[in-house]
């Protein structure tokens, strides 16, 4: 079977985190976590400063200083950024060689307390929440992120999407999509997880055989499902999904 896009592995670069920091905010320019963190900020120019490659670009080169994979697919119509097992993006000896401090800077004391003490906790609470049912559902002998690949972003470039594409991306650490597999690093015993952070996402991971773990909304009660400000709303929905690792793994 021959795979119908090109994808690349990238080396982890400051200029290649750059350029997928650019692919992503596009492709996340409407994603309502990424609104959940914005709307709270009331200055025009932090809010700038917030959706444009300032942020994405300190995520991404804090993935890349901690062992990301990086990909780009068909000429960089779309990327994806994979953390390994035992890997933290927000491991704090590599915040400040990420460039933190630019974004501090750009954001404001005011921005980085709306922006990141509220929907950034509640988002950190749901990933260990996560963890916690992976673990149970794939048999892991240790709590964490023992044995999980993650899978930090992965975006398409709008006039792009509904192609295929996403498909690829994926495919390093999801076993079904082998025309595509680069990675000899990954073993498909291993669970791999993910968020979904809108449910037409979720409709594509669950057809690449990703499982639901739970649903989880953040900013309850001041933001609407699309992560705008909205006084009692139900807030923006997040999906914590899984392939749990395979039944021989589980002793």
């Amino acid at each position: 079977m021959t795979a119908p896009h090109t994808l690349n592995r990238l080396e982890n670069t400051r200029e290649n985190a750059k350029k997928v920091s650019e692919i992503l905010v596009r492709a996340f320019a409407d994603d309502p976590v990424i609104n959940a963190f914005v709307e709270p900020i009331r200055d025009p120019i932090a809010r700038q400063h917030f959706r444009e490659d300032t942020w994405f670009q300190f995520l991404i080169l804090a993935a890349s200083l901690n062992h990301c994979e990086l990909y780009e697919v068909d000429d960089w119509k779309g990327v994806s950024v994979w953390m390994p097992p035992n890997t933290d993006a927000g491991n704090p000896w590599t915040l400040i060689p990420a460039e933190f401090l630019r974004v501090l800077w750009g954001l404001g004391i005011r921005g980085v307390a709306l922006s990141g003490l509220g929907v950034g906790g509640e988002l950190r609470r749901a990933a260990r929440e996560m963890m916690d049912t992976l673990n149970k559902q794939s048999g892991a002998k240790v709590k964490g992120l023992s044995g999980c690949w993650y899978c930090f972003f992965v975006g398409v470039l709008p006039e792009h999407q509904n192609q295929g594409l996403s498909r690829a991306l994926m495919s390093p650490h999801t076993p079904s999509l082998s025309p595509y597999t680069l990675s000899p690093t990954h073993s498909p015993q291993h669970p791999t997880s993910l968020k979904a952070s809108n449910p037409r996402s979720r409709a594509l991971y669950e057809k690449l055989g990703f499982t639901l773990l739970g649903e989880r909304r953040i900013a309850v009660g001041s933001m609407n499902a699309k992560g705008m400000t909205e006084r009692g709303g139900e807030g923006a929905p997040i999906w914590g999904m899984a392939i749990p690792a395979l039944e021989k793994d589980r002793e």
